[in-house]
């Protein structure tokens, strides 16, 4: 029988939910973590050194935008005037980067939609 990993983040409240793809990647590393150990890939001490710093994330990220919110408040100021943005990524970036692009095109103000003639949307693309 397959046991199945859940991601407990809670019910989805909008298409670019961005606690499910934190989540995702949470349990990706930590299944990797996991397995590393299982296949004696990790010497003694560094899993647990590898927890202690994921475990320590929210209370850096926190430090992190405390300490740069004049700039982040400036930046995001720019961005939000761009008539559009581009996305670049390779590798393991990729999935960060394509949830940055779809985060931004669901919050776009420069998303329309084509309506058929009949009135009913037909599709919906995005300009960012």
């Amino acid at each position: 029988m397959i046991n199945p990993l859940t991601i407990r983040s809670g019910p989805e409240m909008g298409v670019a939910a961005t606690k499910t793809f934190i989540s995702q990647v949470a349990i990706s590393f930590l299944l990797s973590l996991k397995t590393s150990t299982a296949m004696g890939k990790l010497k003694e001490g560094e899993e647990k050194n590898y927890l202690d710093k994921i475990f320590g994330l929210p209370k850096l990220i926190s430090k992190v935008i405390m300490e740069n919110e004049g700039k982040v408040t400036k930046v995001s100021g720019e961005l939000a005037k761009a008539k559009s943005m581009y996305y670049l990524a390779r590798w393991v970036d990729l999935p960060i980067a394509m949830e940055g692009a779809l985060k931004a095109q669901g919050d776009s103000l420069y998303t329309r939609r084509s309506i058929s003639s009949r009135g009913k949307q037909a599709r919906t693309n995005s300009v960012s």
